[in-house]
């Protein structure tokens, strides 16, 4: 806090712009709807869990799907863990298949419910989203959430959101990045019906702010929407907007200001920690990755080597290079062997190797 709050002192003092809009229409706190009730039309049902036997499971192996809608899960789950007591337990990979749409979420079970980390990908998309659920009081409320597009390998190629997203009203709090021909926006705030409320940061290709927008942004038109501080070269102006058309400049009331700048703070702590359990999600699924690698049949492309089973003798040409017995022969001669000999007058004399070396095809 004694980092943040002369900041927010010292911006909070800039956008009620008395200079700037002197003689302007004072816009009252009455005229001002509640921000939340903006960007949301979500309406939550009742929390409804349901457990789900996996179909590939011939044993007892349950899990637990949880949300707020009563309608039954649909479609095809399959689960690749392991299961105890009857339950999904540990890490492993949820495959889910509900008509034309397939995906998979990579997750921890305890006793067969989703264990905070996951990483979920749906099939035909360039996107995932991994990071952390959180439950409260026995169910699933929060996702601290980050968004990401793939590189063709399936790495992460950029995060263009992060934030905690309420799962019974559908706002989602953080930051994310929009990106432009002539530059990008930083948006910190609050997320919901296609509305954004917060600071709507813009920066040119060279990386250098050029202006800011504090207040409701319309994600659809592209556009401000309702009142909203601009912050620019020529100064700092309150403006009213509507259907992306500025209406008039007017004077806001410093409650208003305050409420931006408290919502873009939270904002940026949010995505502070999905960023944090983003890592961990990742690494979640590195370790999943590797475990199924390890566990399963590695194909590599033969390397016109004969295979080993038509390698049982194998002969070659030797030259003795001492009267001590010791003989030179090519590399490749005694490859893979587990026994050498040496066929002498007509007779088999064992040998043992005493030097290698592949890189001059020799061997002592």
């Amino acid at each position: 806090m004694k980092k943040i709050l002369p900041l927010a002192i010292g911006i909070s003092i800039l956008l009620t712009g008395c200079n700037s809009t002197p003689n302007y229409r004072k816009v009252s706190e009455s005229e001002i709807t509640n921000h939340q009730s903006q960007i949301t039309d979500f309406q939550a049902g009742n929390y409804y869990p349901q457990w789900i036997q996996p179909s590939n499971k011939s044993e007892k192996c349950e899990m637990l799907m949880e949300g707020y809608t009563e309608q039954p899960h649909q479609g095809t789950v399959e689960w690749d863990g392991k299961c105890k007591d009857g339950k999904a337990e540990g890490l492993g990979k949820i495959n889910v298949t509900n008509g034309s749409v397939r995906g998979f979420e990579i997750t921890y079970h305890n006793k067969g419910i989703t264990d905070q980390l996951y990483y979920l990908w749906v099939e035909g998309t360039n996107n995932v989203e991994f990071g952390t659920y959180i439950r409260e009081n026995d169910k699933m409320t929060k996702k601290l959430q980050n968004h990401a597009s793939l590189k063709p390998n399936g790495d992460i190629d950029f995060i263009y959101s992060q934030g905690e997203q309420s799962l019974t009203t559908g706002i989602f709090t953080g930051v994310a990045r929009k990106n432009y021909a002539d530059g990008f926006a930083k948006l910190s705030g609050q997320f919901g019906n296609l509305r954004f409320f917060g600071a709507r940061e813009s920066f040119d290709k060279s990386n250098q702010p050029t202006y800011t927008i504090w207040g409701f942004y319309d994600m659809n038109a592209d556009k401000p929407d309702k009142y909203i501080v601009v912050k620019n070269k020529h100064g700092v102006f309150h403006q009213k907007w509507q259907f992306g058309t500025q209406k008039e400049n007017v004077t806001l009331p410093e409650s208003y200001t305050d409420e931006t700048l408290k919502v873009s703070i939270q904002a940026s702590t949010l995505a502070n920690r999905a960023n944090s359990s983003g890592k961990l999600a990742l690494a979640m699924k590195q370790r999943y990755d590797s475990q199924n690698i390890n566990s399963s049949p590695v194909t590599t492309k033969p390397e016109n080597k004969k295979p080993e089973s038509s390698k049982g003798i194998s002969t070659g040409t030797g030259f003795f290079i001492s009267n001590d017995g010791f003989v030179l022969t090519n590399s490749h001669v005694i490859e893979g062997s587990t026994s050498i000999s040496i066929i002498l007058n007509g007779k088999s004399v064992s040998a043992t190797l005493v030097d290698h070396d592949p890189s001059n095809e020799s061997l002592c």
